[in-house]
């Protein structure tokens, strides 16, 4: 189990969520640059929170045409191209 900071269980705090699952989300919607902003945290803290939780963040580039299939523990969710103008993909490490 990680520890977290005081600005850390602030944040849980103000979103109702572990930030394990509310990271991943929010930066797969809106990026990193504004979630660092709705967090009210710098980006360097933000990819501080990101490593310290296991979370890695990927780009991916696709060809006109090619999909990406995100394999989640028990689901997979199929992306098109369009779909990845903004998309980071996160593997969390056990």
């Amino acid at each position: 189990m990680v520890r977290k900071t005081k600005l850390m269980l602030k944040v849980e705090k103000q979103f109702q969520r572990p930030l394990d699952k509310l990271l991943p989300e929010r930066v797969n919607e809106i990026g990193l640059s504004q979630t660092a902003d709705e967090l009210g945290v710098s980006k360097a803290t933000l990819g501080y929170w990101l490593l310290k939780l296991g979370i890695n963040v990927r780009r991916v580039a696709l060809s006109p045409g090619e999909t990406l299939e995100v394999k989640r523990s028990s689901f997979f969710k199929k992306i098109e191209k369009e779909d990845l103008l903004h998309f980071c993909i996160f593997l969390f490490s056990s």
